[in-house]
């Protein structure tokens, strides 16, 4: 992964972004990192992955007795009228 100071980034935009295009680069301010810079279809590879991890974990609460959107306000609002 390559690092760039936010200045060099500045300086240097269209060849941090052709970087990027091959691999991600990490901007550092006051010598931290503070974003990253990655492609678009890398990021949206991301975001596939992410959305098929969130599915699992629903799928596996689920499956493991999730009450459900319905079930949990009720169960709420019981909860809340009993005395």
């Amino acid at each position: 992964m390559v690092v760039m100071k936010s200045k060099d980034a500045q300086r240097c935009f269209g060849g941090m972004v052709d970087t990027a295009r091959n691999e991600p680069v990490t901007i550092t301010r006051n010598d931290r990192p503070t974003v990253v810079v990655i492609d678009h279809a890398y990021f949206e590879r991301l975001v596939e992955l992410e959305d098929e991890m969130l599915a699992m974990q629903a799928r596996a609460a689920a499956a493991s007795g999730y009450l459900g959107t319905e079930k949990s306000a009720e169960v709420l609002r019981e909860m809340l009228n009993a005395d």
